[in-house]
């Protein structure tokens, strides 16, 4: 099996709870609030749903 071949929904569990809080989050809402932080200059950006998925994970299991 070439797992970066793989579609991602053939290797995860899709009914695990943080896929299905992914699924429920109003991304494109959050994506129009955040924009005003980004620049269309310079480097690009690390996409907003990453940024807010990672702290979210950080605040869910208590990460420093």
């Amino acid at each position: 099996m070439n797992v970066f071949r793989t579609p991602l929904v053939n290797v995860i569990n899709m009914k695990h709870e943080l896929v299905l809080l992914a699924q429920i989050i109003d991304w494109e809402k959050i994506g129009k609030e955040f924009s005003v932080y980004y620049s269309g200059l310079g480097r690009p950006a690390v996409p907003i749903r990453k940024k807010v998925g990672s702290m979210l994970l950080k605040q869910m299991y208590n990460l420093v």
